[in-house]
């Protein structure tokens, strides 16, 4: 049996909502063009914990201190990660070589020839890591650790900056953040601001998808009351 639905009514009820939501962007527009009040900061603010709410900018640079990080006090977490990354390339070279051993055997003798036929094989390791990527990761971690004097600069520079290529560079930056937040917990606030992926852009938008959200399931909401199914 179906409920009879008053259109107009309904229609009525969701430009109703329509109209909110333009309010709630109106206000969000008109309070980021509005002057910035400066406001007193007090001499013993509250901490701020990674629970949900976001740390101010200010408290998260205060805590910087790179030029007193040595290298040395995050060795045992970059040489792991250096270890981790040479036993994937190690692992990639010797399954490439024995496969390109068999198809020697099949009578296969041009390396380029043979190099195209391996990729095709669609393999679990040489078919899905790629190995250029990982050793220039391996280069430069190994270019930051001979620098006997590194700082904490240098470290950052090496995981912002130490490959050219965009994705092995924000891998390595994920990596080094990892390794660093995993080992040396009470050093990592001191290299880096923000946590492991982690940025004022990601928690900004959802925030925003987190409102649009609540909007859009009001709507929903009303739209099954108002036709009798809710």
């Amino acid at each position: 049996m179906f409920t009879t639905v008053d259109l107009r009514k309904l229609q009525d009820r969701i430009d109703e909502i329509t109209n909110k939501t333009e309010v709630i962007e109106s206000e969000e527009i008109a309070e980021l063009e509005a002057p910035v009040e400066e406001q007193a900061v007090d001499e013993a603010p509250e901490e701020v914990t990674n629970t949900g709410r976001e740390e101010d900018e200010a408290t998260r640079a205060g805590r910087l201190d790179r030029d007193n990080v040595k290298i040395d006090d995050v060795k045992p977490a970059i040489e792991k990660l250096l270890a981790s990354y040479e036993e994937d390339a190690d692992e990639w070279h010797d399954r490439y070589n024995n496969l390109e051993k068999g198809l020697r055997q099949k009578g296969l003798t041009d390396p380029n020839a043979i190099q195209m036929k391996i990729y095709d094989m669609d393999d679990d390791i040489v078919s899905y890591v790629n190995i250029d990527d990982l050793e220039d990761k391996i280069d430069a971690i190994n270019r930051l650790m001979k620098q006997g004097d590194a700082d904490g600069n240098d470290i950052v520079q090496t995981a912002e900056f130490g490959v050219g290529d965009t994705v092995p560079r924000e891998e390595l930056m994920r990596d080094i953040k990892y390794a660093i937040k995993q080992d040396h917990p009470d050093i990592y606030s001191k290299l880096f601001m923000y946590d492991v992926g982690e940025s004022v852009a990601e928690t900004e938008k959802d925030s925003k998808q987190t409102e649009e959200d609540k909007v859009g399931q009001h709507l929903i909401d009303e739209i099954l009351y108002l036709s009798g199914l809710k």
